[in-house]
């Protein structure tokens, strides 16, 4: 993938780091981010270097939530640069959904900041309706 199929990234954002893109079935998520690390993280049966970041984008998603999840998890390797963010947040859904992502949105706030980012570039029915549910 090159700088010029990212026409949504803003200018200034193209001097970072192009992080690695795999497309792998990831559980309960539509995307996952790795920071920029001197190691290598398994997915599937391959070792990826995370020499300059990793994002793993699940392929059984339609085109709209894929290109969202992208640009969240795009918004996650921009925050390790611009940021410093080197922690994950972990996923947990205890049954209700609704409220699970109103908890997960409003407790990790370097998630709420890549979903609205995510919304602006490659809004989705879904992530648009999370938003509604957290403003609520």
């Amino acid at each position: 993938m090159s700088y010029f199929e990212l026409n949504w990234l803003h200018k200034k954002d193209r001097a970072i780091s192009m992080p690695r893109l795999v497309f792998f079935a990831a559980p309960d998520c539509g995307g996952l981010y790795y920071y920029p690390d001197n190691r290598e993280k398994l997915i599937g049966d391959k070792y990826f270097p995370l020499d300059c970041g990793l994002i793993v984008i699940s392929p059984n998603e339609d085109g709209a939530f894929m290109a969202h999840s992208l640009a969240h998890e795009w918004r996650h390797h921009w925050q390790f640069f611009e940021r410093g963010l080197t922690g994950g947040s972990k996923w947990h859904n205890n049954g209700n959904y609704e409220k699970a992502i109103i908890s997960y949105f409003r407790r990790h706030l370097h998630e709420w900041d890549a979903l609205l980012y995510a919304n602006r570039m490659a809004p989705c029915s879904t992530s648009l309706e999370w938003e509604r549910w957290i403003r609520r």
